[in-house]
């Protein structure tokens, strides 16, 4: 819980702007280095396995749908939107 409050947060702020682009890999690439870190695994351990651990997504998703909840106009499962 530590690692999504104080990482995926302020990675994923503002993606109901951001979401949309297809340049999403960088996100993504933030998201594993910080995990490998927070887990204090090695860069060959299978990226599956460091969100699974960390039980959690790729921010790529969540960033998208996001993106879709803003231009829908439609709230997500937290009310937000």
């Amino acid at each position: 819980m530590v690692y999504i409050g104080s990482v995926d947060s302020v990675l994923l702020y503002g993606a109901e702007v951001w979401g949309s682009c297809g340049q999403l890999a960088p996100i993504e690439n933030i998201q594993l280095k910080v995990a490998r870190i927070f887990l204090g695994v090695g860069r060959l351990h299978p990226k599956v396995s460091l969100l699974f651990e960390l039980n959690t997504l790729p921010l790529k998703w969540e960033g998208m749908k996001r993106c879709m909840y803003q231009v829908l106009g439609e709230s997500d499962e937290n009310g937000r939107g």
